[in-house]
């Protein structure tokens, strides 16, 4: 997820953020509404005001609105200025302010420390101990810094596994249950030292590679039969992954193993080193899967 976020920032640069606010107005005639909006577009730090007297978006029935826009943040003094501001200067007209804040608010420390308090009371009334309570909160606590700091401690910030080595690959393979999704060129020098290391792991079930835009995941029974079709003896009980290596190796083929008889959405079996994928916007996903 982290590198798809790292591809969006590269392709679509951030651009200034604008904070807007909305102004409604009743009872506004039609002659009013564009001195109404010239006198927002006063307002200090106010950088401009959008309205259009033609759009039923901004005029309907008796109400006009108009939108505020400053580079201001919601949470700073500036913009609860321009708040107190409008409604002060139009306070003889009938008139709403309202910000567009969605953020969510911030949960008061009172709420943890209630939340906190209920669980150790119900601990202390259920433990046959007063030092169970306090060990099952310390153990649970080591859980989630563990959860939460392995994946930084042992990959950095990157949430992909490269597989430009073979250390990654052993620690990533054995896994239960790991469907293994790539994309892009394969490396043959890559490919001819990272099948030994894949070779002899248990507990894996299948390797397919698509375009990671499709979605499709596979069984390993629907591994074995699009793989039997290619002219490999598979079985959907055997170990899929270090198989379809195998055949790809042991074939010496200079070119990925190409899955043509499956759907479309399957391309072949293929190997992409992290540095390209970083670079030339290629990836692949590992995913987990009863």
């Amino acid at each position: 997820m982290r590198q798809g976020i790292f591809l969006m920032e590269k392709e679509f640069p951030k651009e200034e953020a604008v904070y807007t606010i909305r102004v409604m107005f009743k009872g506004l005639n039609s002659g009013k509404k564009t001195e109404i909006k010239d006198a927002l577009a006063a307002i200090e730090n106010v950088d401009s005001v959008t309205y259009d007297r033609d759009s039923s978006d901004y005029n309907s029935g008796e109400y006009t609105l108009y939108i505020l826009n400053t580079g201001y943040g919601y949470d700073t003094g500036e913009e609860a200025d321009i708040e107190k501001q409008t409604a002060k200067k139009f306070s003889g007209y009938e008139v709403t302010v309202k910000n567009d804040d969605t953020s969510a608010p911030d949960i008061p420390f009172s709420v943890y420390l209630t939340a906190f308090g209920i669980i150790l009371v119900v601990l202390l009334i259920s433990c046959g101990s007063y030092f169970e309570p306090v060990l099952f909160l310390v153990t649970i606590g080591i859980a989630v810094v563990l959860n939460r700091g392995t994946g930084f401690l042992q990959y950095g910030t990157k949430t992909v596994y490269t597989l430009s080595g073979k250390d990654p690959i052993a620690d990533v393979f054995p896994k239960d249950n790991t469907v293994v999704l790539l994309y892009e060129n394969a490396d043959e020098d890559m490919a001819a030292e990272i099948v030994p290391v894949l070779e002899g792991k248990d507990g894996v079930k299948s390797v397919v590679s698509y375009p990671t835009t499709t979605g499709r995941q596979c069984t390993a029974k629907e591994m074995s039969e699009m793989l039997s079709e290619t002219g490999g003896d598979l079985q959907a009980d055997e170990k899929l992954l270090n198989i379809v290596y195998y055949h790809f190796h042991k074939n010496g083929r200079t070119e990925p193993v190409t899955l043509s008889d499956l759907s479309v959405s399957f391309r072949t079996l293929r190997f992409v080193p992290y540095e390209k994928m970083e670079s030339e916007g290629y990836g692949y996903l590992l995913t987990l899967f009863d």
